[in-house]
């Protein structure tokens, strides 16, 4: 199977199947990506929004993660154009487009992802066209109420791959903070209402989640991708449960 299969196949069966799970790769470091990848995750999620590592880092990124067998996914700083498909001339396989609040955001970005005519992207040497291009390669991220209120809007954008909840930006944004309980009544119906969306339009819906536990709600919930935590916050919490063991 060429790369170019591979990742059509792995985009195009996204809704279907089992449960994909994931994790962000927030390290500077590839070899910490490519251990996280070797544990069996199905996607790693490389991220230039809140993470430690640059746009040079990119795609020595995704060679590691696809060269293990998982899928490099990769969040952008921010919601423009010209880090979308930048991400993907470095080697991603789909982008995750934070803060994204209305169709015509979601519209914009997923246009990002296309070549002329069907969008805006601008050619990049480093990677020939390829048939992945012509397929829906643009998670965006819903992670406030406003986008909660116009997720149906959302979700049905022609060309979008999913979306993507992010949990505690939205648990800030209903007013009860960071640190909410899975199962909080305003949150878990957003969070549902999300799902919901997605379901009724076809396409992924995926989350972030900050345990085990927290994962296999969500996935019950209709959720199609899910990340659990990340490299990070993995090895802090290993870290941790070793030295209270022998304290």
């Amino acid at each position: 199977m060429t790369r170019d299969e591979q990742v059509v196949g792995w985009l195009g069966s996204a809704c279907h199947g089992p449960t994909r799970w994931g994790t962000f790769a927030v390290f500077g470091e590839p070899g910490a990506a490519e251990i996280m990848a070797e544990q069996g995750f199905d996607f790693l999620l490389v991220d230039l929004q809140h993470g430690l590592l640059d746009w040079a880092d990119v795609a020595t990124f995704t060679r590691a993660i696809e060269n293990v067998g998982a899928a490099p996914l990769v969040r952008v700083p921010s919601a423009d154009a010209a880090s979308v498909g930048r991400a993907l001339d470095l080697g991603a396989w789909a982008v995750v487009v934070p803060m994204i609040e209305t169709g015509e955001q979601a519209r914009q970005m997923v246009a990002a992802t296309q070549y002329p005519p069907r969008g805006t992207r601008s050619f990049g040497p480093i990677r020939g066209r390829a048939a992945a291009d012509d397929a829906a390669r643009c998670f965006v991220m819903v992670e406030t109420v406003a986008g909660v209120e116009n997720v149906d809007e959302i979700a049905a954008v022609d060309g979008i791959l999913g979306v993507f909840v992010g949990p505690t930006d939205l648990g800030i944004s209903l007013g009860i903070g960071s640190a909410y309980e899975v199962g909080e009544p305003s949150h878990d119906n957003a969070i549902r209402t999300v799902a919901d969306a997605c379901a009724r339009a076809g396409v992924v819906a995926a989350i972030q989640t900050g345990s085990s536990a927290e994962a296999t709600v969500r996935a019950s919930q209709g959720f199609n991708l899910v990340s659990m935590r990340s490299d990070a916050a993995l090895l802090r919490g290993a870290a941790a449960e070793m030295l209270s063991a022998v304290r």
